[in-house]
């Protein structure tokens, strides 16, 4: 596998830390700001809402960009969002720094994984977008454990500093590893939005319809290896499960 796989999956581990490290450092954060706990859980909320509006803004913002650039791009995002974190004197801009760092979450995770595939022969793109993910997979067994004992110990704003330092690794990581000549994929959003209307004028139902007609019945005529007479005819009708055998019609006579 490509080493450029292992910065995108350190990329991956930094912004799984982030994501769920903070559930860990809540009491501490909560005590520190001088807010409830409960009000410190929305500090997720925001995270994930910001996930959620964050993704496709940047795809729109990104689309004709090349995905080197792209993805350097935001790891500067995440990288500002947790220097924010990590300096915020109080709860609406820890807040509005949560919201900002979410935003490199899911269009780094699209584009990386683009990325990642294109790095390999075809044959061996799903291990390499797999080997990308190990990062999120290592972020919840090791990154996230890790960061909660450092915030505990030196402070929740020394998480977020470490963080913020993974992500400058990951940034020199895609800068110096990822090669431009992957660059010549860059997506037209005209182009998409035009598939997409496409796929919605799509009748599913009435295809699925049509193909439960044309396979209403399923024939299977078994004969004698040796004599080759047909010796009974196996038929399945839709949506039975089980096979209903039956003599053939010649044995009897019939035809």
């Amino acid at each position: 596998m490509p080493i450029s796989l292992l910065a995108l999956a350190i990329s991956v581990f930094a912004i799984g830390t982030t994501e769920f490290v903070i559930m860990g450092l809540l009491p501490d954060v909560a005590r520190d700001l001088a807010v409830s706990i409960p009000s410190a859980d929305f500090l997720v909320t925001g995270y994930a809402l910001g996930v959620a509006v964050g993704a496709p803004l940047l795809a729109v913002l990104t689309a004709k960009m090349p995905r080197k650039l792209a993805l350097q791009l935001l790891m500067g995002v995440f990288i500002v969002g947790n220097v924010l974190c990590a300096v915020a004197p109080g709860y609406s801009m820890l807040m509005v720094a949560r919201v900002v760092t979410s935003f490199a979450h899911g269009s780094f995770f699209g584009i990386g994984a683009v990325v990642a595939a294109s790095l390999v022969p075809a044959e061996k793109r799903a291990s390499a977008i797999g080997l990308m993910f190990t990062g999120l997979t290592l972020a919840n067994l090791l990154g996230v454990p890790f960061g909660t004992f450092i915030g505990q110990e030196f402070g929740w704003r020394a998480t977020f500093w470490i963080v913020a330092g993974l992500g400058v690794v990951s940034l020199i990581g895609v800068a110096a590893l990822v090669p431009n000549k992957h660059d010549s994929g860059s997506s037209n959003l005209g182009h998409e939005m035009r598939v997409l209307k496409a796929a919605s004028l799509a009748r599913p139902g009435h295809d699925c319809a049509r193909l439960r007609r044309r396979v209403r019945r399923l024939h299977l005529h078994c004969a004698d290896p040796r004599t080759g007479q047909r010796i009974f005819t196996a038929r399945r009708h839709a949506g039975a499960r089980a096979v209903r055998c039956r003599p053939d019609d010649q044995q009897h006579g019939r035809r």
